[in-house]
């Protein structure tokens, strides 16, 4: 937390420096440590809490100049404790501090206003606690300068303190010695009389509490920190003057002030302040120990009371004349006495000369009257007194003046409740009525009043009924029409049309209902039955009478008439799509059933054509794909399919065997290139050679290996002719030259055998030279890099160094390192393609010869990659078409030859899904056709998390989405029914409509909701 290096603060902490120049480590004991660890917390905490100071009086600084402000200034209380310390000994020098303030402002203040009003008032004196200030802050001799006198004193101690303090103070008159009882540890302790009471200070620790300083090598630790805040808290180092260093053992240095001379130095800065400005005092009292409310308790208020020095401020208050009044105050408030005087040294005479102001009781300053407590009460209750006669004649001109107006006013109301009568509203009765509350006993002896309240009720009474006719108007029911209108005659005298003119066309209204009910009726019976024709002509008579809006029946007959209407089309739809036997248009239209709840013969007519043309497009795709792949396997067993589905006499099928019967030529013909290429076959080569162009294998993209090195062995074994004719004729002919450049071309091409080694006899029979020249151009011959390089170094010595010989030796040699490197790809070929390319090339550098095992590892290792791509060709076609059991039958033909790779395995893979989706979209079949919707949720929610799709899944989220919307259907029913909601109930048919559903629980339903619907009708009437 504090950012410094640990080790170096447990040994500032441990071990003090006291060399100057150099460093000397002296330990300190456990107790000085302890000191030292305690110091190290204080000042931190101190220098924290200055900065915390600092930053909240840079918060609410103004950088405005200001020349008046309002302090508040929350001070110390007094503390006197069984054991005090230095702490209190500061704390209550505080305080007297803030009582000389306090005795200074306020005694000062009372004199001045008695000298600036030239009052003359007995002389008084108060307690003055300068000497208890004197004693405690006074240069040289003051308790807290001996103090840090005693700190600066070598091996200076707490008893050394007292014992100096005793002896110094001993005599003075508010320093105390303590009685060994007075105190705890009496010995230790001395006494200060403070204004509030002696308190005893025990001297333990004063000195270690006064010291405000920690070992530079301390400060040194902590202003290395690496916490930015605990170097800006920490107050700078002072700047040593030239020439001199630290203090050390021997050295000086400047002393940090104590903390009691801080403490003096700001309490005279508070005071200086203080002075400056003009004081208000609050004391805020404890009334108990107890911290409960409303318990006081005497001894400790009254002791509060004398250390704050208010008893004094009241003996001195008392003394004088505490009630002051400014003349105009005094005259305006008590001429109501002698109201004969015209001004205040008029009333004055006055109020002394008849002896109610007694001139030892008050005396008149330049701007005040100063009275005493007792007078100032007697002259306020005579003011009342005086007040109260002068109210009672104010009183008996005012009361009669509002009974004459009060009489005019009963007399107009009288006259407006006259008139309220003929204009007959029932807002001009009403108010008169109000108005009557002013007259004697609300005028209800009065006839005129009488009769305005028979009025106001029959006026209230018609106002009822044409409310109720509106209303049951605006409502257009029957029932409430009804009831209106029997209201209307039952009065009496029944209520004129002329005050309610609905009542006119309430009975044409009440017969227009009748005519909706009966409407209504005959819509439910042909919702009922379903007929569409008859719901077309209800409909169109309920438009004619404006019945349609927010009528539940209809708008239930025209929800069926949609349904009907949309089966109607959506069967002929269906049966549109099986006759063009239109798959994408059937499985839509099937879709639409299940979401509708159809099911009936067509449809399941329907639902088996889906599956046969869904079966159908997947063998013809199964064609596509495997006419994209020209694979025979794929293509045979697409064939197969196709076959056993009908489609033998689609021109999808012909396409397809007609590409089948194609690519078993090609094979059968690349199968010969390659038995050819590896037998160097040139006839059999040609032959095929030419069928394959014949077949435009040449232009393939890509070309086949087998084709390619076909051709390539076919041009090699021509120029091997060509060569081995060369050699013959030069052997015959004898010819040198004819011989080396024969043998030149047969080392390039690599070729050996009985020419060649004709031609190498003859040559080496013209001489050593020549027999040197000839092992050079046979050096194709050998069968190691060393034998050739031996052959190139000899002939090199033999001065053949650049002869055509040895060119073509050079030539052999890289030829046999790039066969080399050629035989070393082959075991890391495992790509077929490459294993057929590496081997055709190394076939046409004739390296069986040189490296026999290599190459027959190859073959072996070839016809592996054969089966391998064979098997992964296939697999290919079939996982293109889904074919679960073809897969399998690769798989298990795979395994059977011990064939593994990357394809295989993803298809064992993707056999396993199928297999599993398959199961999955199979269970979801059979509960579909056993309806069992609580199977098929589950089923669902795992082909969602296995991404399972497809047309039965989709059926089954259709179904599902249906079955939820009938069980939801159903308890609107129930519940509906078992809560007689009427409105719950028609939400329910709309759904019933829409959803086409027909059984026992619906007809129940049709009856409980007529029954709702009759039950509503007399609730409305009742209303």
């Amino acid at each position: 937390v504090r950012g410094v290096d640990a080790k170096e603060l447990e040994k500032s902490l441990c071990f003090r420096n006291v060399g100057n120049r150099s460093v000397i480590l002296v330990s300190y004991s456990v107790n000085e440590a302890s000191t030292m660890r305690d110091a190290l917390v204080k000042t931190l905490y101190g220098e924290m809490f200055q900065w915390l100071i600092n930053k909240i009086n840079s918060t609410i600084d103004t950088t405005q100049d200001t020349t008046n402000i309002i302090g508040v200034l929350d001070i110390f209380g007094f503390e006197c404790f069984v054991r005090n310390s230095f702490e209190q000994m500061c704390i209550n020098y505080c305080n007297e501090k803030l009582q000389f303030h306090f005795n200074e402002h306020i005694f000062r203040l009372e004199q001045e206003m008695y000298q600036a009003e030239g009052v003359v008032v007995p002389a008084t004196d108060f307690k003055d606690n300068q000497p208890t200030l004197d004693l405690l802050e006074k240069k040289s001799e003051g308790i807290f300068a001996m103090i840090d006198e005693e700190i600066n004193v070598p091996k200076g101690s707490d008893n050394g303190f007292l014992n100096k303090a005793n002896n110094k103070h001993e005599k003075h008159p508010n320093y105390s010695k303590p009685k060994p009882k007075a105190c705890e540890d009496a010995a230790n302790c001395f006494g200060i009389v403070h204004y509030a009471g002696t308190v005893y200070y025990n001297v333990a620790n004063f000195l270690e509490k006064n010291k405000d300083s920690l070992h530079p090598d301390v400060m040194s630790t902590l202003r290395s920190s690496k916490s930015d805040f605990v170097t800006s808290v920490l107050p700078k180092p002072p700047t040593e003057t030239p020439g001199k260093g630290r203090r050390g053992r021997g050295g000086g240095g400047s002393s940090k002030k104590t903390l009691g001379s801080q403490f003096k130095e700001q309490q005279q800065q508070l005071m200086t302040t203080l002075n400056a400005t003009f004081p208000h005092f609050v004391r805020c009292m404890k009334p108990n120990k107890l911290l409960q409310g409303k318990v006081f308790e005497e001894d400790l208020m009254l002791a509060q009371l004398r250390y704050s020095g208010l008893l004094e401020v009241c003996r001195i208050r008392k003394l004088g004349f505490p009630v002051r009044r400014d003349f105009d105050d005094f005259y305006k408030r008590y001429k109501a006495i002698a109201p004969s005087a015209t001004d205040l040294d008029g009333l004055l005479s006055k109020l002394t000369a008849d002896g109610k102001l007694p001139e030892d009781q008050f005396q008149k300053g330049k701007t005040k009257v100063f009275m005493r407590n007792a007078i100032s009460g007697d002259l306020d209750v005579m003011r009342d007194e005086a007040f109260t006669k002068h109210a009672l004649n104010v009183q008996t001109a005012i009361r009669g003046h509002l009974m004459r107006r009060r009489f005019k006013s009963w007399h107009n109301i009288i006259m407006q409740v006259d008139e309220a009568v003929k204009v007959r509203t029932a807002e001009a009765v009403s108010n008169a009525l109000d108005a009557c509350a002013e007259l004697p006993f609300h005028g209800v002896h009065l006839q005129q009043v009488k009769n305005a309240k028979v009025l106001q009720q029959r006026l209230v009474e018609e106002k009822q009924v044409a409310a109720l006719v509106d209303s049951a108007i605006a409502q257009r029911d029957l029932e409430s029409l009804r009831s209106a209108v029997v209201a209307a005659n039952a009065m009496n005298p029944p209520l004129d049309p002329a005050i309610c003119p609905a009542l006119t066309g309430a009975e044409a209204i009440i017969k227009e209902l009748e005519a909706e009910i009966a409407l209504k009726k005959e819509i439910v019976a042909a919702v009922n039955k379903r007929d569409l024709a008859l719901i077309d002509e209800l409909l169109l008579k309920s438009e004619q009478i404006d019945l349609d809006q927010g009528c539940e029946e209809v708008k239930q007959a025209k929800a069926l008439k949609d349904r009907l209407e949309e089966e109607k089309q959506v069967m002929e739809d269906l049966d549109g799509a099986v006759e063009r036997r239109d798959l994408s248009a059937l499985s839509a239209f099937l879709k639409v059933c299940g979401e509708m709840g159809l099911s009936n013969a067509k449809v399941d007519e329907a639902r088996n054509l889906e599956t046969q043309l869904v079966a159908e497009e997947e063998a013809k795709s199964a064609l596509a794909a495997a006419k994209e792949t020209r694979i025979a396997v794929g293509l045979q067993q697409a064939l197969t399919k196709a076959y056993e589905l009908g489609l033998g006499a689609s021109q999808e099928y012909a396409d397809a065997n007609a590409l089948y019967e194609t690519i078993l030529a090609e094979d059968a013909v690349l199968t010969a290139l390659q038995t050819a290429t590896t037998s160097r076959d040139i006839a059999s080569l040609e032959e095929n050679i030419a069928k394959a162009d014949g077949m435009g294998l040449q232009s393939a993209n890509p070309v086949r290996s087998e084709y390619t090195n076909a051709v390539k062995m076919c041009d090699a074994i021509k120029k091997e002719n060509e060569c081995t004719a060369a050699l013959t004729a030069a052997v015959s002919s004898g010819d040198k030259s004819a011989l080396s450049a024969a043998l030149a071309t047969a080392s390039a091409l690599g070729m050996t055998g009985d020419a060649v080694s004709a031609a190498n006899e003859a040559l080496s029979k013209l001489g050593a030279e020549n027999e040197m020249q000839g092992k050079l151009l046979a050096a194709g011959n050998l069968t190691s890099q060393a034998e050739i390089e031996a052959l190139i170094a000899k002939a090199e010595g033999l001065g053949l160094a650049g002869s055509t010989e040895m060119a073509s030796a050079k030539e052999s040699l890289e030829r046999f390192k790039k066969g080399a490197e050629l035989v070393a790809k082959l075991p890391g070929a495992t790509n077929f393609d490459i294993l057929t390319t590496l081997i055709g090339e190394a076939e046409l550098l004739g390296l069986d010869a040189k490296f026999p095992t290599e190459m027959a590892a190859a073959r072996k290792n070839l016809e592996h990659l054969t089966i391998v791509n064979q098997c992964e060709t296939n697999l290919d076609a079939c996982i293109a078409s889904k074919d679960t059991a073809l897969i399998q039958q690769w798989l298990d033909y795979a395994s059977q030859q011990s064939c593994e790779s990357e394809k295989i395995t993803e298809a064992r893979k993707f056999q396993r899904k199928l297999a599993a989706e398959n199961e999955l979209i199979e269970k979801i079949s059979k509960a579909l056709e056993a309806k069992d919707t609580a199977t098929l949720k589950t089923l669902i929610a795992e082909a969602d998390k296995k991404s399972v799709t497809g047309d039965k899944v989709s059926q089954a989220k259709v179904f599902a989405d249906r079955e939820n919307l009938v069980k939801e259907t159903y308890a609107k029913i129930k519940k509906s029914g078992d809560d007689c909601d009427l409105a719950l109930m028609n939400e329910a048919f709309d759904m019933v409509i829409q959803l086409g559903l027909e059984g026992p629980e619906i007809e129940a339903a049709k009856v409980k909701r007529d029954e709702l619907t009759a039950l509503d009708t007399v609730q409305k009437g009742l209303s």
